[in-house]
């Protein structure tokens, strides 16, 4: 992905996680391990995603809840308001759940990990 649209992302979402930014410099966005991993090209607020997927807890619209991936069958956002903390939310069973309070880096690390078995 471009400095330019690294910097967007950067001034739109100001404190996002340098290691997602790096993430996406350096990867980029799209799919990983025959789709098991979606990675967005740029990260979207939790109320503009709830509008276009019904699957999603009505608990996030009106959050600050930023949408960054889909892993299988789950979306993955941070939440800014909890120190950058990575969520995740089930599509199948519309159920909000914390993932990590590390980094992004160890975050997606452990996810590729998880898809490599």
């Amino acid at each position: 992905m471009s400095e330019q649209n690294i910097e967007k992302i950067r001034n739109k979402y100001q404190g996002i996680p340098e290691s997602y930014l790096d993430f996406l410099k350096e990867l980029g966005a799209g799919l990983y391990f025959d789709g098991c991993i979606d990675m967005h090209s740029s990260p979207s607020f939790a109320e503009d995603v709830c509008s276009q997927v019904s699957e999603m807890a009505s608990e996030l619209k009106g959050t600050d809840a930023i949408v960054f991936g889909l892993f299988g069958d789950s979306y993955y956002y941070f939440v800014p308001s909890k120190n950058w903390a990575i969520y995740g939310e089930d599509h199948d069973f519309s159920d909000s759940y914390h993932v990590s309070n590390d980094s992004f880096e160890v975050f997606i690390r452990r996810a590729i990990e998880a898809h490599k078995q």
